[in-house]
């Protein structure tokens, strides 16, 4: 009877693991891996952690993350733009635009990426090509805990980037770097200038300068020289800054009297990808709004969805509602990306002297 007993169990237990295994593995992606080219930094610790696999848990697509720089992913997809290797790239609102000229984005399908809808305006691409993950703001931030001990005013103004006092602790971004770009434009029309006439910008140039520490090209730059305390003064975008912060360094946001900048970070899908489908998919979720709230809550993007509710204490740190995204000064993209190779070059010419 015990045998009996034994071997009617083992057939059971035979039969469960059987039924089991013909069903997927939950956790487990079934489906096809897309490739995406990402930012570096807390951005792809974030997703990583958190967005890649509640992604992979609910559609069953594996994604495959590759860190970069806006520049340097725009120029992946345009060099297989013949056999794309690449579904999605994260870049910067020059970047999107340069890959709309080199025509290597796909455009949004709206049946897919259905959360389109509730975006607002100013962070989608008017040719639907592009839309912002979410919002920052170019803004100065300064290491407050020497501006008190030398008893100085905190700035106010991008102009007081050329006080003397400052020599040699400023540090902004260089052209090549979307926050500093974004920077340099908005200087150059304070100095009396426009898009297609920089004259302005690079009279003073040489001014600035000689009170630079260094010009930024990486977010690690700039992450560095303040972490060692020999930067006191500088640019960045509102959602770096404030990342430093919450890691200890005694720094503070200031968003000048001329207004902050509107920069983004951009979602593209490549023409052609591998997996379009699942490409604008992965788009439609980063746009959702538990992770349009998770990055406002630990990268301090404003976000995009307008359906999202912030809590007070995140909502006072990132660009957060109709109001504060339409206070922030908005550049002619298109206009820049026409000029932007010769801007490059005067630039890396005047600071070179």
């Amino acid at each position: 009877m015990n045998t009996r007993r034994a071997i009617s169990a083992n057939l059971i237990l035979f039969f469960l693991v059987a039924i089991l295994g013909a069903f997927p593995q939950a956790g487990y992606p079934q489906g096809p891996t897309i490739v995406v080219l990402s930012q570096a930094g807390s951005l792809q610790k974030i997703m990583e952690e958190e967005v890649i696999p509640q992604f992979e848990r609910e559609f069953r697509i594996k994604v495959s993350l590759i860190p970069g720089v806006a520049q340097a992913n725009l120029a992946r997809v345009i060099a297989q733009r013949n056999r794309p290797e690449t579904d999605v790239a994260i870049v910067n609102d020059i970047a999107l635009v340069q890959g709309k000229q080199q025509g290597v984005w796909e455009k949004f399908d709206p049946a897919i990426i259905t959360n389109l809808k509730n975006v607002y305006d100013v962070a989608k691409d008017a040719d639907g090509y592009g839309v912002a993950q979410g919002i920052t703001a170019t803004v100065i931030g300064y290491n407050a805990r020497i501006f008190e001990q030398l008893k100085w005013t905190p700035p106010m103004s991008w102009l007081d980037l050329f006080d003397p006092k400052y020599k040699g602790r400023v540090v902004p971004h260089a052209i090549t770097n979307g926050f500093g770009v974004t920077f340099l434009v908005a200087l150059n029309q304070i100095l009396g200038g426009t898009t297609s006439d920089m004259a302005p910008l690079w009279k003073r140039l040489p001014d600035l300068n000689k009170n630079v520490l260094i010009w930024a090209r990486t977010a690690s730059d700039f992450d560095s020289v303040f972490s060692r305390g020999t930067a006191w003064i500088g640019e960045n975008g509102s959602t770096r800054i404030n990342v430093l912060i919450d890691q200890g360094l005694p720094l503070k946001v200031v968003y000048p009297k001329e207004g902050g900048i509107f920069i983004t970070a951009q979602l593209g899908v490549v023409r052609n990808a591998p997996h379009p489908r699942e490409a604008q998919m992965f788009v439609n979720f980063l746009l959702s709004e538990r992770i349009q709230k998770r990055l406002s809550e630990t990268q301090y993007y404003g976000p995009v969805n307008v359906r999202v509710e912030l809590s007070p204490q995140v909502a006072a740190r990132v660009p957060y509602g109709v109001r504060q995204v339409r206070s922030l000064k908005l550049l002619d993209w298109d206009a820049i990306a026409k000029n932007y190779d010769q801007w490059i070059t005067s630039f890396t010419r005047i600071i070179s002297q």
